[in-house]
């Protein structure tokens, strides 16, 4: 053989060996199972991850969106207090929600069943809502059920209330559309009398989601123009008469003129002077459990439902499930203090198994895993948008290295983890064909619907009334 048709076959066994290579790291890297990563671990050490008779603070900040917190790399300081104390606590650095609705994340954060397992849903088109099934047992049945004093306080009466089965374990409970020092109000009284047994306590602030009135982020206090910078621009918040979500919500489906750079950052701006008033609240907080003598031992968790998008992908609220809406904060701060970072890839579903390991509870049929109980092991995480039985208008999986995008099972987008984090760059045509991620999307909604029919489920549906209907469409989540 002569060396020129030598090197023609050498050169073509390479372009077949490149071809073949990328398909594969295609498939690999969509394929959680294949990940290589070396497993975290965290090895359990009764001193610090284990306490039965310690208290359970459960903190929920709606729409906080991880990149916006100092703790996690923010460049404004829009959280003092948090990262304080994320320094002695365990802060997870890659935490994702499993859908970006404040009641559906909420029911699948205290049931660790994934939103299409639990089948809760929220008022939509004809359809009326659906509370948690009663054959899942809720965060707060467990703890009562192990003797201890639950209350839980939302800031949601039309979602986070007894209806949807948010009280189910309470001893008190209470849902009221106040602001967070209003709340604090309540839960300082309530630990006046409430401090000398071990309780479990569900607190959920609301000021950091977009308003309904006037302005689409605003508290009303000093933190409203922390950030602005003396912003000379013309947005009012308002367009024709639609004013805060509701003009936001506008925006997201492109029936209105958008929005230039400028307004775009001004609005980031307002939405991060929420950030700060909460912030502050929880400090508030802490100091008064630490004056009722409780918080050296007390397990203290702070998280969101779901993040919020300002123009990352041309839209705006939290509608789609990428980067900054799915990726939410979570920061577990131990009684005896730990101060660590993790980086494992994991979800609101792991909750629950964490905290009740904690607190030495036994629990059964949870999706979630376990994160104080040795090594987190790799995993694919689902998000997704998932409103009845089978209508998932966007879903999403992410696994170490990649996320797939998935708008109606029709479209897809292909993403890199590694140096594509805001989900900006599209890679599908470079790897599987997007009949794959649809069979991928369909087997995963197949699997969880099978697991909903065995459910045990004796509650009645929600409808709505016209005055949450018509809220609801302010806030931008039913046209």
């Amino acid at each position: 053989m002569n060396k020129v048709h030598g090197n023609k076959i050498a050169i073509y066994i390479f372009i077949v060996f490149a071809i073949v290579a990328v398909a594969v790291a295609g498939y690999m890297l969509y394929d959680g199972t294949s990940d290589t990563r070396e497993k975290s671990e965290i090895q359990a050490d009764p001193t610090i991850y284990s306490c039965p008779d310690c208290n359970v603070v459960f903190i929920s900040i709606d729409t906080l969106s991880a990149k916006h917190l100092g703790c996690y790399g923010y460049f404004r300081n829009t959280t003092p207090f948090i990262d304080e104390l994320s320094a002695e606590s365990l802060l997870f650095k890659n935490a994702y929600t499993n859908s970006p609705n404040t009641m559906i994340s909420h029911a699948s954060i205290i049931t660790s069943h994934s939103p299409l397992s639990h089948g809760a849903i929220v008022p939509y088109g004809r359809h009326d809502g659906k509370p948690i099934p009663y054959g899942v047992k809720t965060m707060a049945e467990y703890y009562q059920e192990n003797g201890f004093n639950t209350f839980g306080l939302t800031a949601h009466p039309g979602w986070l209330n007894n209806e949807y089965g948010f009280s189910r374990g309470m001893n008190e409970f209470l849902a009221i559309d106040e602001n967070a020092e209003e709340h604090n109000k309540i839960v300082f009284k309530w630990l006046d009398t409430n401090n000398s047994s071990k309780f479990f306590l569900f607190l959920h602030y609301y000021d950091v989601h977009s308003d309904f009135k006037d302005f689409p982020y605003v508290t009303y206090t000093k933190y409203d123009e922390a950030f602005t910078n003396e912003y000379s621009g013309s947005f009012t918040g308002c367009y024709n008469g639609s004013c805060a979500s509701d003009y936001l919500a506008q925006l997201d489906r492109g029936v209105v003129p958008p929005l230039v750079t400028e307004d775009i950052n001004y609005l980031t701006a307002r939405y991060d002077g929420q950030i700060p008033y909460v912030d502050e609240q929880i400090k508030q907080l802490i100091e008064k459990l630490n004056a009722v003598g409780v918080y050296d031992k007390t397990l203290i968790v702070i998280t969101a439902d779901h993040g919020e998008e300002l123009a990352e992908h041309g839209g705006y609220l939290h509608n789609k499930i990428y980067e900054e809406i799915a990726h939410v904060p979570l920061i577990m701060h131990f009684p005896n203090g730990i101060g660590r970072t993790e980086d494992a890839l994991v979800e609101s579903l792991d909750i629950l198994p964490t905290v009740l390991d904690f607190s030495d509870i036994n629990y059964s049929d949870v999706q979630g895993t376990s994160l104080i109980r040795g090594e987190i092991p790799a995993k694919k995480i689902y998000s997704g948008y998932c409103f009845s039985g089978q209508t998932c208008p966007t879903l999403s999986v992410r696994n170490e290295t990649t996320t797939v995008y998935s708008k109606d099972l029709k479209s897809f987008g292909v993403y890199s983890r590694v140096d594509d984090i805001g989900e900006h760059n599209n890679l599908i045509a470079e790897y599987l064909p997007p009949k794959h991620y649809a069979d991928e999307f369909r087997g995963y909604i197949d699997e969880q619907l099978e697991l909903n029919r065995k459910i045990e489920d004796s509650s009645v549906l929600v409808k709505a009334s016209n005055e949450t209907i018509e809220k609801l469409k302010k806030l931008g989540y039913v046209t």
